[in-house]
């Protein structure tokens, strides 16, 4: 699994504990990306089939959520841009 996958996949408790957002299903809908799409990045060994999050996908979390995109690549230590973290949803 990349890391960016596994930093993804941790993000929404991260935002869940923090008070960004108050239930998980807020991610998936602010997003757009489908829990079923978490599910198969999660288990994608049990799948025997590789799948990653899109670049796409991980743009819209970046703007959604304020997230720098080291934190996102394992490069950095800051989970949000900036050092903010109570910035309003852009989308």
């Amino acid at each position: 699994m990349l890391v960016s996958d596994t930093q993804i996949l941790k993000l929404p408790q991260i935002l869940k504990d923090e008070g960004r957002i108050n239930l998980i299903k807020e991610f998936y809908e602010d997003t757009g990306i489908p829990k079923a799409w978490f599910s198969n990045v999660k288990n994608q060994e049990k799948r025997g089939r590789a799948f990653h999050f899109t670049a796409g996908q991980i743009q819209v979390i970046l703007k959604v959520y304020n997230i720098d995109a080291n934190w996102i690549f394992g490069i950095g230590t800051n989970v949000y841009r900036s050092g903010n973290k109570r910035l309003e949803k852009s989308l």
